[in-house]
């Protein structure tokens, strides 16, 4: 089976009318408490969205199901028992799950639902997001050679010769000319800038398509008016989250006045020089809105990491206010809902409730199962001594590497080396990389680093051996393996939390397994026979 998701519908059988006079039949009880029809079949939607690859489906047998819903409610019941929804964790966290509905419920209670676009707004959006802009574009995987890239163009360096010299990408033999794109086909982080930009503006380095990338907007065109009917749909819905916005911060302009907001901006700019410098953030608050609405450095530290990550953009100080300009806008969001009463209001009782008792789940494990699974010194070792073989750190290498633009240069090469030709000599002469000085010899390296077909030669292949021609990522490579060193077995002490780890997850799910038969056995469960037989699984075929 393809990895792929698999639709699943619950559905109910009406073998006998009578029996489902009711639209949610009860399926079972625990201690008095209804198993429902609706319950189920939440509870496959949820297991169905959370499976990511090959499913089978015995995996969504009813009794299963059945039996994973009983299990959860005797957890709970035995949580509530324990007192659990008392504990300030669980109600910490249904405090601020209710916060965080609140405020989107009042922006669906106050935002319009009947916003028009009229043509003249499509046809402004469409000039917007489909103008077209000429790439030109240099991806390496190193950032500090497209640092070093960016500072040559910008120092007078044809970015063209660059291109081609240095870049992984499939415009290389085109000097890095990649094309013309409309600005809404172009990652967001990159096009939010072109649609300032002027022709021979650089920028970057940027991680773009899994590698750095320096940009530059060569020419700026008209958009494509061939495509506009087709593009209407997009361009509305964008503009209606645009208009969405816009809502929400007018809605917060009005209604900020006495709500009293503090900012320390020293500290704010202080964070991208704390990390730096290794200095790990605090938990004093950076912004506080209302009398004790906090955001604290710590947690901006975070949500800005989470937003930088993989870049290296050079205005990272924008993406750093930008990011506390998006928590304002929460925080004011749920200030204001906090004041129109929309935290306690009874909408949200139903999901605060099933999102309490997931809590109360987590608790459990981590405070009640948790302390009790204790893995020993002697355990660990003895299975360390058990395994060894799971246990070995791979080898190493050194190998040297022709580094050449094309495919026949490399090949030509290899067929030379084959008939005796030096290969020191022909890397000093013609390798592209910068290694040519050392005749192309590399430092030590894993094998883990290299791909698993080519680790598997590189571990049994003869001292000497050379390779036939490899796509890399400056060029082609030739390769030629000149030394090697066994791997080692890891000491008990660098393989002890990884044992430790895997014996503990071993351990609870047995504690859990003997907890939930103890709970059964002195539970009160019933179970509708007659209702689960009438139910089945369906869905389509494989393909």
């Amino acid at each position: 089976m393809s990895l792929r998701l698999i639709t699943l519908f619950l559905t109910v059988c009406m073998i006998t009318a009578h029996c489902f006079a009711e639209d949610n039949v009860v399926i079972a009880t625990v201690n008095g408490e209804d198993i429902t029809v609706d319950m189920m079949a939440t509870e496959l939607e949820r297991i169905h969205s959370a499976q990511s690859g090959a499913v089978d489906r015995s995996d969504f047998s009813l009794e299963k199901l059945l039996n994973r819903l009983i299990n959860d409610k005797l957890i709970l019941h035995d949580a509530y028992a324990l007192g659990l929804d008392q504990e300030k964790t669980v109600v910490d966290a249904v405090r601020w799950f209710r916060e965080t509905s609140a405020y989107q419920m009042l922006l669906e209670d106050i935002q319009p639902k009947d916003w028009n676009i009229p043509e003249d707004e499509l046809r402004a959006g469409f000039n917007r997001y489909y103008r077209r802009v000429m790439l030109r574009l240099i991806c390496v995987i190193d950032s500090s050679l497209s640092a070093s890239i960016a500072d040559s163009i910008r120092a007078g360096v044809s970015m063209a010769s660059l291109a081609t010299h240095h870049s992984i990408d499939k415009f290389k033999t085109l000097g890095g000319d990649a094309g013309i794109y409309p600005l809404y086909d172009i990652p967001e982080d990159l096009s939010r800038q072109l649609e300032s930009a002027s022709p021979g503006d650089l920028f970057g380095p940027m991680f773009l398509w899994n590698t750095w990338t320096v940009v530059r907007a060569e020419a700026f065109l008209p958009p494509d008016e061939a495509i506009y009917d087709s593009v209407t749909v997009v361009i509305r819905k964008q503009l209606l989250i645009d208009k969405g916005a816009d809502f929400r911060r007018g809605f917060i302009a009005a209604n900020a006045a006495g709500i009293p907001v503090w900012i320390d901006t020293a500290a704010v700019d202080s964070i991208p020089i704390r990390m730096a410098q290794a200095i790990d953030e605090s938990k004093r608050p950076v912004m506080r809105i209302g009398k004790s609405r906090e955001l604290t450095a710590y947690d901006l530290k975070n949500k800005y990491v989470h937003r930088i990550v993989g870049r290296s953009d050079r205005d990272n100080q924008r993406v750093l206010w930008e990011t506390l300009d998006e928590q304002y806008q929460v925080m004011m969001l749920k200030e204001i809902a906090g004041r129109r009463d929309y935290v306690e209001d009874p909408r949200l009782d139903a999901e605060a409730s099933v999102f309490r008792d997931s809590m109360m789940v987590v608790q459990y494990l981590q405070s009640v199962i948790g302390p009790t699974v204790k893995v020993t010194d002697d355990e660990v070792k003895t299975f360390y001594d058990a395994n060894p073989d799971r246990f070995v750190a791979p080898g190493r290498i050194r190998v040297a590497i022709i580094t050449r633009n094309t495919l026949e240069e490399a090949q030509a090469d290899y067929e030379k080396i084959l008939a005796g030709a030096d290969f020191t000599w022909i890397a000093e002469q013609f390798s592209i990389d910068e290694y040519k000085v050392r005749g192309g010899l590399r430092d030590w390296a894993n094998l883990s680093q290299f791909p698993r077909e080519l680790a598997v030669q590189l571990e049994t292949a003869e001292l000497g051996t050379c390779f036939p021609p490899l796509a890399g990522s400056d060029g082609f490579a030739v390769m030629r393996l000149v030394e090697r060193e066994p791997g080692t077995r890891r000491t008990l002490a660098d393989a002890t939390p990884s044992i430790k780890s895997m014996l503990e997850q071993q351990k609870q799910i047995v504690t859990i397994e003997n907890m939930i038969n103890d709970l059964r056995a002195d539970a009160d469960i019933q179970i509708n026979e007659t209702a689960l037989r009438e139910l089945q699984v369906s869905g389509p075929a494989e393909n």
